[in-house]
Protein backbone atom coordinates (compact mmCIF):
# COMPACT_ATOMS: atom_id res chain seq x y z
CA UNK A 1 0.00 0.00 0.00
CA UNK A 2 1.44 3.68 -0.79
CA UNK A 3 1.60 6.30 1.81
CA UNK A 4 -1.45 8.35 0.76
CA UNK A 5 -3.69 5.09 1.23
CA UNK A 6 -2.15 4.18 4.20
CA UNK A 7 -2.93 7.96 5.05
CA UNK A 8 -6.50 7.76 4.09
CA UNK A 9 -6.85 4.64 5.76
CA UNK A 10 -5.56 6.28 9.18
CA UNK A 11 -7.87 9.22 8.58
CA UNK A 12 -10.64 6.94 7.80
CA UNK A 13 -9.54 5.16 11.91
CA UNK A 14 -8.97 8.10 13.45
CA UNK A 15 -12.68 9.88 12.49
CA UNK A 16 -14.46 6.60 13.61
CA UNK A 17 -12.53 6.89 17.47
CA UNK A 18 -13.29 10.74 17.99
CA UNK A 19 -14.91 11.24 21.30
CA UNK A 20 -17.96 14.18 21.36
CA UNK A 21 -15.49 16.21 24.08
CA UNK A 22 -12.96 16.40 21.72
CA UNK A 23 -14.62 18.78 19.08
CA UNK A 24 -15.15 21.74 18.75
CA UNK A 25 -18.96 22.88 19.93
CA UNK A 26 -21.41 24.29 17.40
CA UNK A 27 -23.57 26.30 19.15
CA UNK A 28 -26.08 27.08 15.51
CA UNK A 29 -26.38 22.95 15.52
CA UNK A 30 -29.58 21.17 16.37
CA UNK A 31 -27.54 18.25 17.13
CA UNK A 32 -27.14 17.82 20.60
CA UNK A 33 -23.64 17.86 21.65
CA UNK A 34 -23.44 14.43 23.35
CA UNK A 35 -24.12 12.85 19.95
CA UNK A 36 -21.57 14.81 18.03
CA UNK A 37 -19.16 12.97 16.06
CA UNK A 38 -17.91 15.65 13.90
CA UNK A 39 -18.31 19.41 14.27
CA UNK A 40 -20.46 20.58 11.48
CA UNK A 41 -22.62 18.81 9.20
CA UNK A 42 -24.57 15.75 9.64
CA UNK A 43 -24.31 13.61 12.46
CA UNK A 44 -25.88 9.98 13.89
CA UNK A 45 -27.02 9.73 17.47
CA UNK A 46 -24.90 7.40 19.12
CA UNK A 47 -26.96 6.44 21.93
CA UNK A 48 -28.78 4.22 19.99
CA UNK A 49 -27.91 0.12 19.82
CA UNK A 50 -24.81 -0.85 17.49
CA UNK A 51 -25.08 -4.57 18.73
CA UNK A 52 -28.53 -6.00 17.77
CA UNK A 53 -29.90 -9.94 18.58
CA UNK A 54 -32.74 -11.13 16.49
CA UNK A 55 -34.00 -14.65 16.77
CA UNK A 56 -34.25 -16.64 13.39
CA UNK A 57 -37.17 -16.24 11.08
CA UNK A 58 -38.72 -13.14 12.81
CA UNK A 59 -37.73 -9.66 11.41
CA UNK A 60 -34.72 -7.60 12.57
CA UNK A 61 -34.73 -3.59 12.64
CA UNK A 62 -31.29 -2.29 12.40
CA UNK A 63 -31.67 1.95 13.16
CA UNK A 64 -29.91 4.91 12.47
CA UNK A 65 -31.05 8.26 13.65
CA UNK A 66 -29.28 11.23 11.53
CA UNK A 67 -29.23 14.81 12.80
CA UNK A 68 -28.95 17.78 10.12
CA UNK A 69 -29.02 15.31 7.12
CA UNK A 70 -31.93 17.09 5.60
CA UNK A 71 -30.41 17.40 2.11
CA UNK A 72 -28.11 14.29 2.23
CA UNK A 73 -29.40 10.56 1.20
CA UNK A 74 -28.91 8.07 3.58
CA UNK A 75 -27.98 4.22 2.48
CA UNK A 76 -27.38 0.73 4.14
CA UNK A 77 -24.67 -1.69 3.31
CA UNK A 78 -24.16 -5.07 4.48
CA UNK A 79 -19.94 -5.57 4.83
CA UNK A 80 -20.07 -9.17 4.38
CA UNK A 81 -20.31 -8.57 0.51
CA UNK A 82 -20.57 -5.02 0.51
CA UNK A 83 -23.77 -4.99 -1.18
CA UNK A 84 -25.57 -1.80 -1.16
CA UNK A 85 -28.94 -2.64 0.10
CA UNK A 86 -31.13 0.66 0.27
CA UNK A 87 -30.35 4.19 -0.82
CA UNK A 88 -33.02 6.72 0.45
CA UNK A 89 -36.33 4.48 0.63
CA UNK A 90 -35.61 2.47 -2.71
CA UNK A 91 -34.32 -0.83 -2.15
CA UNK A 92 -31.61 -2.67 -4.40
CA UNK A 93 -31.33 -6.23 -3.99
CA UNK A 94 -33.59 -8.54 -5.52
CA UNK A 95 -33.81 -9.93 -2.06
CA UNK A 96 -37.55 -9.00 -0.96
CA UNK A 97 -36.82 -9.34 3.00
CA UNK A 98 -34.76 -6.22 2.75
CA UNK A 99 -36.60 -2.99 3.22
CA UNK A 100 -35.81 0.90 4.13
CA UNK A 101 -38.34 2.56 6.48
CA UNK A 102 -38.04 6.40 6.80
CA UNK A 103 -39.68 7.82 10.21
CA UNK A 104 -39.60 11.60 9.63
CA UNK A 105 -40.71 12.56 13.11
CA UNK A 106 -37.49 11.85 14.12
CA UNK A 107 -35.08 11.27 11.25
CA UNK A 108 -34.84 7.76 11.62
CA UNK A 109 -33.67 5.40 8.52
CA UNK A 110 -34.68 1.45 9.85
CA UNK A 111 -33.39 -1.56 7.64
CA UNK A 112 -35.91 -4.18 8.00
CA UNK A 113 -34.96 -7.24 7.64
CA UNK A 114 -38.03 -9.93 7.73
CA UNK A 115 -37.56 -13.96 8.45
CA UNK A 116 -33.84 -13.30 9.54
CA UNK A 117 -31.27 -15.94 8.34
CA UNK A 118 -28.21 -17.09 10.19
CA UNK A 119 -26.47 -15.62 6.92
CA UNK A 120 -27.77 -12.06 7.34
CA UNK A 121 -25.04 -11.57 10.67
CA UNK A 122 -23.09 -9.55 10.53
CA UNK A 123 -22.34 -5.49 10.25
CA UNK A 124 -24.41 -3.25 8.59
CA UNK A 125 -23.14 0.45 7.62
CA UNK A 126 -25.82 3.57 7.41
CA UNK A 127 -23.97 5.81 5.37
CA UNK A 128 -24.81 9.70 4.75
CA UNK A 129 -23.86 10.93 1.36
CA UNK A 130 -21.51 13.83 2.63
CA UNK A 131 -17.88 14.11 1.51
CA UNK A 132 -15.82 12.09 3.15
CA UNK A 133 -18.88 10.18 3.66
CA UNK A 134 -20.00 9.50 7.32
CA UNK A 135 -20.79 6.17 8.76
CA UNK A 136 -22.97 4.64 11.69
CA UNK A 137 -22.42 0.80 12.08
CA UNK A 138 -24.57 -2.05 13.46
CA UNK A 139 -23.67 -5.85 14.12
CA UNK A 140 -26.66 -8.39 14.19
CA UNK A 141 -26.70 -11.63 15.45
CA UNK A 142 -29.16 -14.24 14.73
CA UNK A 143 -30.19 -16.82 17.44
CA UNK A 144 -31.33 -20.13 16.48
CA UNK A 145 -34.10 -19.94 19.41
CA UNK A 146 -34.06 -18.10 22.48
CA UNK A 147 -31.54 -19.94 24.79
CA UNK A 148 -32.98 -20.49 28.40
CA UNK A 149 -36.16 -18.98 30.08
CA UNK A 150 -33.24 -16.47 31.67
CA UNK A 151 -33.88 -13.65 28.77
CA UNK A 152 -36.34 -11.07 28.65
CA UNK A 153 -38.48 -10.02 25.57
CA UNK A 154 -38.67 -5.85 25.10
CA UNK A 155 -40.26 -3.68 23.05
CA UNK A 156 -42.76 -3.02 20.50
CA UNK A 157 -43.46 -3.59 17.36
CA UNK A 158 -40.38 -2.01 15.67
CA UNK A 159 -38.33 -3.91 18.51
CA UNK A 160 -39.80 -7.60 18.27
CA UNK A 161 -37.02 -9.90 18.13
CA UNK A 162 -35.18 -8.23 20.26
CA UNK A 163 -33.79 -10.05 23.53
CA UNK A 164 -31.60 -9.09 26.56
CA UNK A 165 -30.76 -11.00 29.51
CA UNK A 166 -31.96 -10.08 32.94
Amino acid sequence: TDFVGCKQQYRHRQHHRREATNLTPNRSSKTPERFKLWADGPNFDTDLPQDVTAIKGQTAYLTCRVFEGRNKTVSWIRHRDLHILTVGRYTYTADLRYKSIYNHVNDEWTLQIASVQKRDEGRYECQISTQPVRSFFVKLSVLDTIPNHNMLHFGNEQTSGLYTRQ
